[in-house]
């Protein structure tokens, strides 16, 4: 499966580049970044969620990937590879190129996903040499765990309510999803099944999470409920349909898909209808992520 730049010891997922496609009947709404080795390394860049120009956002000499917009398109969080170093930054919109580090801690960190206020991040850590989550507010030094488990604890998805966080572990012998409250205590498993779950993402209005899977052979974009629940297939392609991001409406996802041949970045309607490639570059594109604005 591809895991995100995340760790090295897991090996880092490599996405990128664009033509930048995207019929003119849609009318999606909001900006999607995405990493892309277009440029050579793996940059940061961003288009309109219908398509059209992509333009370089953040680039750097090996690995700027795994970007994620806050909930009011303001700030945009992601991961940085450095000489087999991994930290997270953070940029924001309104101040300029002023571009921050989240903390100062000499572990690896990536896989990022911002809180309702904009304000702070939960993200994964190999910290004592394990991946568990942590939690972090900009501007602090102090980090919070949320698990401690000798399992890969990753992936994490912070609800729109602010009180849950959705991730994929392998706690159980096999990756599937879970839900936790983001003060801490018992894990809840949602899925349980033979294939592997992965990648959980919250919709807008909490009520259901996207997530990839390879239940049925390879991997496809899913929904469900919270509770997990009234699980939906959304694709049904051949090859690797990945990383779903909800539109700021709930009514799509932007996804990643080599159906065609190569790592490029596709929206759907949530109801697996209307499939739109928006990407169209000999690099690969992936790790998409829908902004408002």
């Amino acid at each position: 499966m591809r895991w995100a730049g995340l760790l090295l010891s897991l090996g880092v997922w490599a996405c990128g580049g664009d033509k930048g496609a995207g019929p003119e009947e849609v009318t999606l709404q909001g900006r999607i970044a995405f990493e892309s080795d277009r440029g050579g390394s793996v940059g940061i860049y961003h288009m309109g969620a219908a398509g059209g120009p992509v333009e370089l956002l953040i680039d750097g000499p090996s690995y700027d990937g795994e970007p994620v917009w806050s909930p009011d398109g303001r700030r945009l969080a992601f991961t940085v590879v450095r000489d087999q170093a991994q930290f997270i930054y953070w940029w924001d919109r309104e101040i300029g190129d002023l571009i921050v580090r989240l903390t100062s801690r000499q572990v690896r960190e990536g896989l990022a996903s911002w809180g309702p206020d904009g304000e702070q991040v939960v993200f994964t850590s190999d910290h004592e040499g394990q991946l568990d989550l942590f939690v972090a507010s900009l501007g602090q030094e102090a980090v919070r765990r949320l698990t401690l488990h000798r399992a890969e604890d990753a992936f994490p998805s912070w609800s729109p309510d602010g009180r849950r966080v959705a991730f994929h572990s392998t706690r159980d012998g096999n990756f599937e999803l879970y839900s936790m409250s983001i003060e801490g205590g018992e894990a809840v498993r949602l899925t349980n099944g033979p294939g592997e779950d992965s990648r959980p993402s919250w919709s807008p209005d909490g009520l259901r999470l996207a997530f990839a899977s390879n239940r049925s052979g390879d991997y496809e974009i899913y929904t469900m409920a919270a509770d997990g629940g009234d699980v939906v297939q959304v694709t049904d392609s051949p090859g690797f349909d990945g990383e779903p991001t909800w539109s700021p409406d709930g009514r799509h996802l932007a996804f990643v898909s080599d159906r065609d041949g190569n790592f490029e970045i596709y929206v759907i309607a949530a109801n697996g209808s209307d499939t739109v490639r928006l990407t169209e570059h000999p690099a690969s594109d992936g790790h998409p992520s829908w902004g408002p604005r």
